[in-house]
């Protein structure tokens, strides 16, 4: 079930990744691949055992918060899935990855 993106919960999130001084370069590289090939679940499902992802995006605040407003959500499996990609949430994963 896809989640409506809460754009202006993610500028939110990316400001205070800017304030945390957060660097925004791995998850820029998830966002593009998300956006390069929107039906492609290898794309939207993220694993929470796979170090790169836990340091640089989910443990940061303001990256995970921004990932939590396009529409990614965490499971009991260990996962963080973003469920469908809608026109809608590619309109919004493109717009932040503009702001970061």
């Amino acid at each position: 079930v896809a989640v409506s993106p809460n754009i202006t919960e993610g500028l939110r999130c990316v400001a205070l990744s800017h304030a945390n001084n957060e660097d925004p370069t791995t998850a820029v590289k998830y966002l593009i691949n998300i956006a390069k090939h929107p039906q492609e679940g290898k794309y939207r499902v993220l694993k929470k055992q796979n170090s790169r992802f836990m340091n640089e995006v989910w443990l940061n605040p303001g990256i995970r918060g921004m990932f939590q407003a396009i529409g990614f959500r965490e499971y009991d499996k260990g996962l963080v899935e973003l469920a469908a990609v809608s026109d809608e949430t590619l309109c919004a994963l493109l717009q932040l990855l503009q702001e970061l």
